[in-house]
């Protein structure tokens, strides 16, 4: 089987919502510089962005590390909407430990669209 050498565009389209959720919401150092490499660009592989791990056949992330992006220092509570997560079909793995999320925004199903991840 041919290896695939780039993500697909509404996975790199919701790789970049996610970065505007964490900026937007007070990314830490550590957040800001690991999301550097996750760019507006539409020659952009995503699959070569920091945190970021797809399947090489398919091209679909697979797995997503955003663990720590968040500082815990932001002003108000953070809560995290699974729908950012619906786009990715293959998504295997999700660490979004140490975020210090106080919750989620209310279930519209979104959870229950992602019961294939493994690893959460």
């Amino acid at each position: 089987m041919p290896e695939c050498n780039g993500c697909l565009e509404k996975e790199r389209m919701a790789l970049l919502k996610i970065k505007a959720f964490f900026v937007s919401n007070g990314a830490s150092d550590y957040g800001l510089h690991k999301l550097d490499s996750w760019v507006d660009d539409r020659s952009a592989n995503c699959c070569g962005w920091d945190l970021v791990k797809c399947n090489p056949l398919t091209g679909h992330v697979s797995d997503l590390s955003l663990g720590k992006l968040h500082s815990g220092f932001a002003d108000g509570y953070l809560f995290l909407n699974g729908s950012l997560f619906l786009p990715f079909e293959d998504l295997r793995g999700l660490d979004l430990s140490l975020n210090w999320f106080h919750g989620f925004v209310e279930d519209k199903g979104q959870w229950r669209a992602l019961d294939d991840i493994l690893e959460l």
